[in-house]
C-alpha cells in the first residue's frame, strides 16, 4: 500500500494492531461470554483470582470478503490452553 500512497500501508499495519484491544478481544470476550453462559461460565480479559485461566494463541486469521456476488466469512484458527490460574 505504501508503493500506491506514501503511509497508507503504515498506518493500516498501525490500525491492524491497534484493533486488537480495541475491537477483537472485546468482540471475542462478548462472544465467548453469550455461549459460555449456557454452560454456566464465563470469563474476563485480567481476572487475576479466576480458577482457571485459557491462554488463546491465533495462529490463522481471515479476514473475510465480500465482494459481488463472492463472499468468506471471516475465522480464526487457534490453540487454546486451559490451566490453573495459580499454577500454569
Amino acid at each position: 500500500m505504501n508503493k500506491k500512497e506514501a503511509g497508507s500501508g503504515d498506518t493500516w499495519a498501525k490500525a491492524w494492531v491497534n484493533d486488537r484491544s480495541a475491537r477483537f478481544h472485546p468482540m471475542f470476550e462478548k462472544n465467548f461470554n453469550g455461549n459460555a453462559d449456557k454452560c454456566g461460565l464465563s470469563g474476563k480479559e485480567g481476572a487475576d483470582d479466576a480458577t482457571y485461566t485459557l491462554i488463546i494463541k491465533t495462529v490463522f486469521t481471515e479476514p473475510g470478503f465480500n465482494v459481488g456476488v463472492t463472499r468468506k466469512n471471516a475465522y480464526i484458527n487457534m490453540v487454546v490452553d486451559l490451566v490453573e490460574t495459580a499454577n500454569p
